[in-house]
């Protein structure tokens, strides 16, 4: 089970705490829960600089950022974030990166915002790999904007997973007539609204419960009721 606050508590808590870090004066985070890197062609260097963090439960950042702390020895990097549990990475991902992200030791919830479709294609079914030595994994989130859907709904539907697995779903941010990302991060945090992270612990919630089809990974409704066409466009 998850020891992190639910959704709307977590919200709550990081309202005002969440830090967008854009260099490297990052020495008085220590008490910011949750961290991003937006800029996304920091360098690998940047991962492996980050100071110890206790409390940070949650980070986002860029492939190469996390490549960064998972050159680490496990034993560092249990020392340097003994609460990370929420990873989101954006940018092109294989196989080898599922791989490498296995040593993050406290990870449960892994998002990849854009990685791309030869992820999903690859014949050497790494999430399905990645799904089978990772069991404390509670979900891993393919994430695009919602402008972008129909260009991973049919591959991630396709990917090939052993029997009962449902840890591998699709999630959506808004695009497109001012709306972004940040937006809904902002609406979350507030207590307006909820974002991806939220909105996947209720969808699996729900399909361990039966209420939604086995076959559906999209958390989004509207996917399926649209066929992957933005809703109102």
């Amino acid at each position: 089970m998850n020891s992190n606050p639910s959704s709307s508590t977590r919200a709550s808590r990081t309202s005002y705490r969440r830090t967008e870090a854009t260099n490297y004066s990052i020495s008085a985070l220590n008490p910011s829960p949750n961290l991003a890197f937006f800029r996304t062609s920091v360098e690998t260097s940047s991962g492996t600089a980050l100071p110890r963090l206790p409390k940070l439960w949650c980070l986002s950042c860029s492939v190469p950022t996390l490549h960064g702390i998972t050159s680490l020895q496990e034993s560092v990097i249990q020392s340097k974030f003994p609460r990370l549990t929420h990873v989101e990475v954006g940018g092109y991902i294989t196989g080898d990166f599922l791989a490498s992200v296995r040593t993050l030791p406290t990870l449960t919830h892994l998002a990849c915002t854009n990685p791309g479709e030869n992820v999903l294609n690859d014949q050497a079914q790494p999430i399905r790999t990645f799904f089978e030595d990772t069991p404390r994994l509670q979900a891993l989130i393919i994430v695009c904007g919602r402008g972008s859907v129909r260009e991973y709904l049919r591959d991630l539907d396709a990917v090939v997973l052993a029997v009962g697995e449902i840890r591998l779903t699709g999630g959506t941010y808004p695009d497109g007539r001012g709306d972004d990302y940040w937006r809904e991060w902002q609406d979350s945090a507030l207590g307006t609204g909820m974002d991806y992270w939220g909105r996947c612990d209720i969808f699996l919630e729900r399909k361990r419960k039966g209420e939604v089809e086995a076959s559906r990974r999209w958390m989004d409704d509207w996917v399926y009721d649209t066929g992957g066409d933005t809703p109102g466009a």
